[in-house]
């Protein structure tokens, strides 16, 4: 039963559990599908965020896993994600100064 349970904390961490499950099989979209699940019920559900955070970051989505880390982050300052938002933010880094580096490239090319 996927409809009720309001703001019911029991019910948002049943939907947890069932993120967790997921993820701990490989499975990331019905583990994603959960943990949005979590968050329509509970918001500021900082461990839901840390799990969206996470399969962002195996995707290589890294600009959005360090919005979800840091939502996480602003609901639970003692989360321990601040190591896995410093690697996406070392990813977002690289990913731009290879942008930079493959513009400059191109440029050159073009002059050249």
């Amino acid at each position: 039963q996927e409809e009720g349970g309001g703001g019911d904390a029991t019910y948002a961490e049943a939907w947890n559990k069932k993120s967790t499950c997921h993820y701990m099989l490989g499975e990331n979209e019905k583990s994603m599908e959960a943990a949005l699940k979590v968050l329509e019920f509970q918001p500021q559900h900082f461990q839901a965020k840390n799990g969206i955070g996470l399969i962002q970051y195996e995707n290589q989505e890294y600009e959005l896993a360090v919005e979800s880390f840091r939502g996480a982050l602003k609901d639970d300052p003692w989360s321990p994600v601040s190591t896995r938002l410093s690697a996406c933010l070392d990813q977002v880094e690289m990913k731009r100064l290879k942008k930079k580096e493959e513009e400059v490239e191109e440029e050159g090319a073009a002059e050249g």
